[in-house]
């Protein structure tokens, strides 16, 4: 790869993390607003991260040349950052087992009967905990 090629993807690369940088800063900004106003901000914020991770990727991607270390790196980047996401919006009596279930059918490739009975375990906990010690976990943006 050329020096000029090598220059051009590490301006990129500065710029694409700033601009990353700038979106998550709206994103924390956004959950500061109240409860009826966060919901198109929270959208079109989210929506953003998934695209510039996606272009972080591809830009990875072309400056190194290896494929699976910047895969197993984004997967793990994408599941950390879908768990949170997933409780703030559904709150963890229903994002709880969602999350659950996603990452046992997707991630661990396990069968329909085990990644359901495991997301059923999962809302019991939380329902047990959130009724039965009466702890009133986040109930989510949309409940």
């Amino acid at each position: 790869m050329g020096e000029k090629r090598k220059s051009l993807l590490k301006g990129e690369m500065v710029f694409n993390l700033c601009l990353f940088a700038f979106i998550l800063y709206f994103f924390f900004a956004s959950l500061t607003y109240k409860a009826y106003t966060r919901m198109i901000p929270l959208i079109v914020v989210v929506a953003a991260i998934g695209i510039m991770v996606y272009i972080l990727y591809k830009t990875v991607k072309a400056k190194t040349g290896s494929d699976f270390a910047i895969t197993r790196y984004a997967e793990v980047f994408m599941w950390t950052m879908l768990c949170p996401t997933i409780l703030y919006i559904l709150g963890f009596l229903w994002g709880a087992p969602l999350y659950c279930f996603l990452f046992l059918k997707v991630r661990g490739k396990e069968k329909w009967l085990t990644s359901i009975s495991f997301s059923a375990l999962t809302f019991l906990f939380f329902y047990g905990v959130d009724y039965g010690l009466n702890m009133h976990l986040h109930q989510g943006i949309l409940f």
